[in-house]
């Protein structure tokens, strides 16, 4: 009994005995740490759409890169949400959801480390190249033939050059955006099946389910903005933090993309102690759930006898007696042919695939069709 006792209360160790901690023990606290986090997971995502053109300048990205990282996020949530959903939900949520958000960490940093190991001497020279060869080739139309085939032949040679060595060097970013990707597919998922779970599991009145639940969502749908938000106002400064002739209006202009990602990684990793804080189970849910079971069972059950069958059929529906890769299997099974289920499912991947594209590619949209800077373009993003 002092061991479920010390289940649902807030703290970590000694820090349980503090009676200002169990103050936090409640849905409402709960809801609103989870709408915060749920806030800049979202922002962070979102921003990270906002830095597309400038990673595809500074690493010479192609659109397909950008793609291949989307589906490594894509394919990492998709193999957490069906491990995490099924073998997880028995387990101290706050504290998966945390293990969750601290991988979701990790990938973000993941993705600001490329910035450590480019040099943007060579980078601004190599985009000065660029423009150059641009001025060449018009200068060219004025020459003779034979002049002209010389100069295209020396420009094609010195830029394939260039962008085989480009290449080789942006080897290792590719990789660890495409690890940062898959590992912040891993982290996300849990975070979002689960946390609308233990608010569910935990609420005094089924009532007010929609209430906490409303919290989190409204910060889910707030998060892109407050990403794109941040992807202008990052990329306004330029890449070294430091004094540059050049303006944001110049082409050689590179953003600070890389900010964003420690940013975010630092606002989260506070979060990641703060949900270790939260119990297993708040304190009111389990006498509640008592009544709640003593009552279903006066009502429906004659006897004491029969009132055991049905308490123990109960708890083995509510809680399988093995969590394995063959219940698994039949779990989706079940799911799979519940028609509901499936148009529900069906409806969800019909909004997700217009929303990945809308999110992932509408700045550089932006910047392509209407020649908006990179700040502008995310700014424009945001609304």
């Amino acid at each position: 009994m002092a061991d479920e006792d010390q289940d649902r209360r807030c703290g970590v160790g000694g820090l349980k005995n503090s009676s200002c901690l169990q103050k936090c023990a409640n849905l409402l606290c709960y809801s609103i740490t989870n709408g915060i986090i749920a806030l800049a997971v979202v922002g962070s995502y979102t921003y990270m759409s906002s830095m597309q053109t400038t990673s595809q300048t500074v690493f010479s990205f192609s659109s397909q890169d950008i793609g291949v990282w989307y589906a490594m996020f894509e394919v990492g949530s998709i193999l957490s949400n069906v491990f995490s959903s099924y073998f997880l939900t028995s387990k101290h949520i706050p504290r998966v959801l945390a293990s969750g958000l601290l991988l979701f960490v990790v990938g973000c940093i993941l993705h600001g480390l490329p910035h450590f190991f480019i040099d943007y001497k060579d980078k601004l020279k190599g985009i000065d190249e660029d423009i150059s060869a641009a001025d060449h080739i018009t200068q060219s139309l004025c020459q003779t033939s034979s002049q002209m085939i010389a100069t295209t032949t020396t420009l094609l040679t010195n830029s394939t050059t260039v962008a085989n060595k480009e290449q080789a060097q942006n080897i290792p970013a590719t990789i660890l955006y495409c690890i940062g990707g898959f590992i912040m597919g891993l982290g996300y998922a849990p975070f979002y099946c689960l946390s609308l779970v233990y608010i569910d599991n935990n609420v005094e009145d089924v009532h007010d389910t929609a209430k906490y639940v409303s919290i989190v969502m409204a910060c889910y749908t707030v998060g892109p903005i407050v990403g794109f938000g941040a992807g202008a106002a990052f990329l306004k400064l330029y890449v070294t933090l430091g004094e540059t002739y050049l303006t944001e209006a110049d082409s050689q202009w590179i953003g600070a993309y890389w900010v964003g990602y420690f940013v975010f990684a630092g606002f989260l990793i506070t979060f990641v102690f703060l949900l270790c804080m939260y119990p297993k189970k708040l304190p009111e849910t389990p006498k509640l759930n008592t009544a709640k079971e003593d009552i279903k069972l006066e009502d429906n059950c004659k006897s004491a006898s029969e009132k055991a069958d049905k308490l123990a059929e109960e708890t083995e529906v509510a809680i399988p007696a093995a969590r394995n890769i063959t219940g698994l299997f039949k779990s989706l099974g079940r799911l799979f042919t519940n028609p509901l289920y499936l148009l529900v499912m069906l409806a969800n991947c019909t909004a997700g695939y217009y929303t990945s594209g809308w999110t992932g590619f509408l700045p550089k949209y932006f910047e392509t069709v209407f020649n908006f800077s990179s700040s502008d373009a995310s700014i424009y993003g945001g609304i």
